[in-house]
């Protein structure tokens, strides 16, 4: 090679293209679509999606590029890549790549590692899924080198040694089984050393582990590591494991290799190893997980938590044994053999386990049993040992949950008030939720809240034990709400229904943490707008020389505001109007509202603007216009009444106008509206009379009710320039 470029001997032909396909027993090929094949290094490295492999070989390898972008893979033939007598490498390795590897039924395919090199290594950063295609069984061996894992991570030496972390690594489908190297987990971390001083010499953690699908899996761990999780002196503490949909799974952790050193856990964490992080058992299928023995009188790893000399060594139980049917699909759950519980004197020892079966359990070596009360309803203390659990069901689906974690409190948190159910308003959300919590005998609280939202059913679905457990399962930590308090955020929707708890526990974790009950939060549609008033019998009632009398009434409460202006002159916008208590009023539903505006010329025209709005809403305006002219100066007639008196029945009033008038008169009870003058004038039933100028006209109204408060109401309009004057009087009839 030379500057880049390919030169051939004369006579020697360039071999073809392998297309989309690599054969890994290929020597003479240099590559084809998304792949290319290094002779001298011996590598064939993916590049691309849509890459099948097949063919078998001793001594190349497949390397698949790093990036974000998920590459396809596919095993369409019995795929055998031995690297064990080569070297230090991974006979497929992904350097920080997304890789979907899928198997193609009827094959069966073996990768093993060389050196302290994985078989199959999907190290932190990397993210694998393998999976079944087609029909037939598909099957995988993955066998780790010195100190590396089956499938995962592999082992660091240099100045500070240390085991690799496993990636995200899920497998959906095949007949997997996994083999890791010594002191390396089946499928998780590499191996960590003793004798790194230095450093340390840490084991790798298992990573995001998932076994899903119909998967049948087998993970034998090396000498002191789990068989699924965490490698010698390697934890799971930020892992987390889940075992769900119909997959099998068998896990042995590795046992001692006679140094005394202790047995690792089945699932869970390697000799030495921090406790296990969360690991999730949610299958229809079988699952049995097998601790590692200890040899010479050393301690065996649990079956589902830590191995030997973990964490926690001097601090556990001796043994679990479940209740009648607890084991049916794990088989002994977990044991631990770590020392006796006399070495800590008297604080609580909790082991914090959520199982799918309430009951009695027997804990050996604690002289006393516990009885495991229903999800998250409380903890039960007993004595030094603190367990909580319960069934956990999602429609036909049961999860089993362990937390393997021990921990030592000397503190005990109780919820002293409960967050309540609400109904708010969409639009309009207001409130809050709160929790109260007391610790014995001090500490520092802390709160978190979390939330579900789904939408709500058509009917409300009723709740029952395992709908609690749907809820804490898809709930989720709202940031920043970190208060006994929780403010519900304005955009809460009317489809929706939310559902809050709070998580209340100990700054320095010297209390177990306790859950609240939950609160359910409904949304009710947001109210309609207030409509605008609808206005009716606007009218004015009177108008004289520099005033004008007008009355309105509205069909809802309301606020109302006037203004006057020129008669050709358009009504200014309501946020305009300059508002006093000169024109300002407030209307009551379906009553009459009248009002006199004075002040104004004598023989003018002008416009009355009248507006009415929610007085909450002044955006919502309707609005009533009237244009008038004020009566002359020597128009209108001035009217005195001369004496009025009533009987039971009937009044008798005498009127005198200073000018020639027509009069009109009309009686009708107090509380009605007052009449148009103009209907008034015009109604063919309203009685009438012409008085000259200082003539005393007197007429008495018949036919009234006893007892009543009433009005009379006279009109007069003058014979030149049609002006009226209205008489109002009011009074009231005799018993």
């Amino acid at each position: 090679m030379l500057g880049g470029a390919l030169f051939f001997a004369p006579g020697v032909s360039r071999a073809t293209s392998g297309g989309n396909t690599i054969d890994v027993g290929d020597n003479a090929t240099t590559g084809g679509a998304g792949w290319n094949y290094d002779r001298g290094n011996k590598v064939f490295t993916i590049t691309d999606s849509g890459v099948n492999v097949k063919g078998t070989t001793s001594s190349n390898r497949i390397v698949v590029a790093g990036g974000s972008a998920q590459k396809i893979i596919t095993f369409t033939g019995n795929v055998t890549i031995d690297m064990s007598k080569v070297g230090g490498e991974s006979s497929f390795a992904l350097n920080g790549a997304n890789v979907l590897l899928r198997l193609q039924g009827g094959t069966s395919s073996t990768l093993k590692g060389g050196g302290s090199a994985p078989g199959l290594q999907a190290q932190v950063g990397s993210t694998l899924i393998i999976d079944a295609l087609g029909a037939g069984t598909a099957s995988l061996q993955a066998t780790g080198g010195l100190f590396a894992a089956g499938i995962g991570g592999g082992f660091f030496l240099g100045l500070c040694s240390h085991g690799e972390d496993g990636g995200t690594i899920t497998i959906n489908g095949g007949n997997i089984t996994v083999n890791g190297g010594l002191g390396a987990a089946g499928i998780g971390g590499g191996s960590g050393l003793d004798s790194d001083f230095l450093c340390g010499g840490g084991g790798g953690i298992g990573g995001n582990i998932t076994i899903a699908g119909n998967a049948n899996v087998t993970a034998n761990g090396g000498y002191g590591a789990a068989g699924i999780g965490g490698g010698y002196k390697g934890g799971a503490d930020r892992s987390r494991i889940t075992i769900g949909g119909n997959a099998s799974v068998t896990a042995i952790g590795g046992d001692d290799d006679g140094s005394r050193s202790g047995g690792g856990a089945g699932i869970g964490s390697g000799v030495g190893g921090v406790p296990a992080g969360t690991i999730r058992i949610d299958t229809t299928g079988a699952v049995m997980a097998i601790g590692g023995a200890g040899k010479s009188g050393e301690p065996a790893g649990a079956n589902i938590g830590e191995g030997a000399y973990g964490g926690h060594a001097g601090y556990g139980l001796q043994s679990v044994t479940p209740p009648s049917g607890a084991a049916a699909m794990i088989g002994a759950m977990a044991t631990f053999t770590a020392g006796s519980v006399s070495t800590i004197g008297s604080p609580q020892v909790a082991y914090l386990w959520e199982s799918n079966v309430t009951g009695t359990w027997n804990v050996v070596g604690m002289g006393q049993s516990v009885t495991i009360p229903a999800m998250f309803s409380g903890i039960a203390v007993q004595n030094t040992v603190h367990v909580y659990g319960g069934p956990m069901k999602n429609g036909s689906d049961i999860y089993y949950v362990f937390h393997p974690k021990l921990t030592v409190y000397t503190a005990t948190i109780s919820i002293i008030s409960e967050p309540v159910s609400q109904t708010v308003t969409e639009g309009a959300i207001t409130g809050a939720l709160s929790v109260a919590a007391t610790i014995n005998p001090s500490g520092t609280l802390k709160y978190q809240w979390y939330q579900w939202a789904r939408l709500t059913p058509a009917q409300p679905i009723p709740r029952q034990e395992n709908e609690d457990v749907l809820i804490l399962l898809n709930s989720k930590p709202i940031a920043g709400a970190n208060s006994a308090s929780f403010r519900f955020p304005a955009t809460l929707k009317k489809e929706m229904t939310y559902y809050y708890h709070c998580v209340v526990s100990e700054a320095n974790e010297r209390a177990a943490p306790v859950v609240s009950k939950i609160a359910t939060v409904s949304v009710n549609p947001p109210k309609p707008p207030t409509p605008a008033p609808i206005l009716t019998n606007e009218s004015l009632l009177e108008v004289t020389t520099n005033s004008v009398r007008f009355s309105v009434t509205s069909n809802q409460d309301a606020a109302a505001t006037w203004a006057i202006v020129g008669a050709n002159d358009t009504c200014p916008p309501l946020s305009s109007v300059s508002i006093s208590p000169m024109n300002y009023g407030d209307m009551n539903a379906a009553k009459p509202f009248s009002w006199q505006i004075i002040n104004l010329l004598p023989d003018t025209d002008y416009k009355l603007c009248f507006y009415a709005y929610p007085a909450n809403n002044p955006t919502i305006v309707s609005t009533w216009e009237k244009t008038f002219r004020t009566l002359p100066a020597t128009c209108a007639p001035n009217l005195t009444l001369q004496s009025m008196s009533s009987t039971s029945t009937s009044v008798t009033f005498t009127v005198k106008s200073d000018i020639a008038a027509t009069g009109y008169w009309a009686v009708q009870e107090a509380n009605a509206a007052d009449p148009n003058p103009d209907n008034m004038k015009n109604s063919p039933i309203v009685p009438s009379h012409h008085m000259n100028a200082n003539e005393s006209f007197t007429s008495t109204v018949m036919g009234l009710p006893p007892n009543t408060d009433q009005k009379l109401f006279f009109l007069a309009v003058s014979d030149t320039g049609g002006c009226m004057k209205m008489l109002t009087v009011p009074f009231k009839t005799q018993p």
